[in-house]
Order: C-alpha cells, then structure tokens, then sequence
C-alpha cells in the first residue's frame, strides 16, 4: 500500500490490519463475526475503513443462539442493519442454542461457541473466503488467563487468546486483541456507533462474566493498567511456548517409527520438552485429545519406574506402555493398528490454547 493511503487509514493504535496478523495477501476477503456489541460493532467498522484502503472485500455473520428471545432477534436486526449502512455483505442463521446443549450434554457456552464457530467455518467454505477475524480484545484476553489459571492450566494456558491460528481451511484472526474495552469504547463515541447491550453480560451464573464483573474490578484496584499488563505477559509467555515448541520438534525427530520414545531419552531432558512431546505423541494417537497434569505425572512415573509391560490406562481408551526400554502410547487392541505409526511432522508445532 502506498504512502498516501496508510496516511488516510486513521485506525487505532491497537488495530493491526487482518491479512498483516495472518500473513496473506492484502486482498484476501475477511468475514468479520458480528455480534452487535460495542466489540464486533467498532471491529466491523475498522475492517471496512482499512478494506477501503487495501481493497479486500468484507464480509460479516451473525449468529442468532436463541438464548434471549426477542432481544436476540433485535440484535440480528441490527447487525443487518448496520452491514446495509456500511455496504457488507451479511450471512445469518438462528439455531437453538440451549436444545443444543441439552442434546449434546455441553453447557449452554461451549455449544454456543461451537455453533458459532460451525457456521463461520461453512460460510468461509462456501464463499471460498481465506480469513475469520473476531473481536477478542485485551479484556478477553486477562479473563482467559484467569479462567485458565483458575482451571490449573500450563503455560500454554497463560499465553492467552492467540491472535491469529488455523481455522478450518482459513486462519482466524483478532486484529483488536491489543486494544482494552475502554479503548473500543471510546472509539464508538468517537465515530458515532451506536450497539446492543446483551443483557446475559451481567448474569453471573456464566464463568467469564463472574470473573469479568467480581475479579477483574479487585485486579484493576490493584494496577489500573493489568490488562495491558496481561498483554504483555501472554505475548512473552507465547514467544517462550514457540521457542520450547521447536526444541520439541528437535526432540521428536528421534522419534521410532510406532511411535515410541526412548525411555532414558525421557528421564534425561528437560520436563519443558519432554512434557510437550508427551502431549504431541497422545494427541496424535488418541486423535486429538489432551492431557491433564495428573496425567503427565502418572506417565512420568511409569517411566522412572521402568518396569517392563507396564502400563496406565488414559483418556480416549488409550493407554501408555513400557517395552524394550521405550514408551509407547496405544489404542484399545482392535483400534491399535489405526493408531500406530500415524505421527509425522504435519501436526509439530502445534500450539495448545485453550477455549479459544
């Protein structure tokens, strides 16, 4: 982009442009996810003033949950609305949310999210569009690392909301994540955006909101700046977390090809590492499931014991097994040919985030 036109974008310190966060082409169309709030709403309208200078096209999607009734209908209303205004093209759908849970036995959160994720990954399918940006800001991202400390998580878990991932086909994006909510609204005010209030923000019976509205308040009494704070720790703990990604990349690279490990070669380096390439090696074997600390506790001390044809049992009827001085993590017996010999280098460097 020329001179000219980056001296004409007046975005906000905090927005990067998505294709930037991304690493695409500048003419890569965006669906922004749109909710109606002060978030998605000023995020919308950054989209389009940079769109108008990189000449991307932009799309958004509502999804309406159900969960409030007439008040979710009103926000629908108004997200189509507002992408008349500003010339967006707009996708929406209505699926009942709290069915959803019940039939899935997930909370009414979770399969929120996952519906809303759903029908953004289909729109992005079937408009061959390349790139998802949401409107986790700064605030989002200290109640995450609370929520994740709250649950024990790893370092992992205190890197935050990452600010751009695989998606589907695509990559997801959050060109706001920098900017804190007092800065988004003041960038409403400023441009004259009105948005809805979703009246479930102050119900307290849903985790994010407790934490936002009783230990965030305490947190800023503290240190009125903690969620720029927070930003900058999540950002140095996800440099760390790439760092001891690739060294476990290195570390995998001896790997057998069952997959197995040597048992001294686990013992004798660093927990950092070998925990990580503990989680690489079930994820790939139980398909995409994870491990708890207690789990990587049990398997550590099956192997400083040694004893051969050992074995503990772990999640996903999966188990880990001593033999010949290796570890070797498999399925139940009639799934275990599928799940040997699986591992190769496709999935390294994967990043374990959570909730988002």
């Amino acid at each position: 982009m020329d001179k000219a036109k980056k001296e004409n974008l007046s975005l906000p310190k905090g927005f990067v442009p998505p294709h930037i966060l991304a690493g695409l082409d500048e003419s890569s169309s965006v669906l922004v996810a749109l909710s109606g709030g002060a978030d998605s709403t000023a995020l919308l309208h950054m989209t389009c003033k940079c769109a108008a200078s990189y000449g991307f096209r932009v799309y958004a999607a509502h999804l309406n949950h159900s969960i409030r009734g007439a008040e979710a209908d009103r926000d629908e209303s108004f997200c189509n609305d507002l992408c008349k205004r500003l010339g967006v093209t707009f996708f929406s759908t209505k699926i009942d949310v709290p069915r959803l849970a019940r039939e899935t036995k997930k909370s009414v959160e979770t399969a929120a999210r996952d519906a809303r994720y759903g029908f953004f990954e289909d729109l992005m399918r079937e408009h061959s569009i390349p790139l998802l940006v949401t409107a986790h800001n700064a605030n989002d991202n200290l109640e995450t690392m609370i929520f994740n400390l709250a649950r024990g998580c790893g370092a992992d878990g205190m890197c935050g909301i990452p600010p751009c991932r695989r998606f589907g086909d695509g990559m997801l994006a959050r060109p706001i994540l920098q900017m804190s909510k007092r800065e988004i609204l003041e960038y409403c005010r400023v441009n004259s955006l009105e948005f809805v209030i979703d009246s479930t923000n102050t119900d307290t019976d849903y985790t994010r909101n407790k934490i936002r509205a009783e230990i965030i308040p305490v947190l800023e009494q503290i240190n009125p700046e903690v969620t720029r704070s927070a930003s900058r720790l999540s950002a140095s703990l996800r440099s760390d977390s790439l760092c001891l990604q690739s060294m476990t990349d290195w570390f995998l690279d001896e790997l057998g090809e069952d997959c197995s490990i040597e048992v001294e070669k686990l013992c004798g380096s660093p927990d950092a590492i070998t925990n990580r390439a503990l989680i690489s090696l079930f994820s790939e074997v139980s398909g995409g499931g994870t491990l708890e600390y207690t789990h990587i506790e049990d398997i550590n001390r099956l192997c400083r014991a040694a004893v051969p044809h050992s074995s503990i049992d772990l999640p996903r009827k999966t188990r880990a097994r001593i033999e010949n001085g290796r570890l070797y993590f498999e399925k139940s017996q009639e799934k275990r040919e599928k799940s040997l010999g699986i591992f190769n280098g496709a999935s390294r460097g994967k990043q374990y985030y959570f909730g988002y």
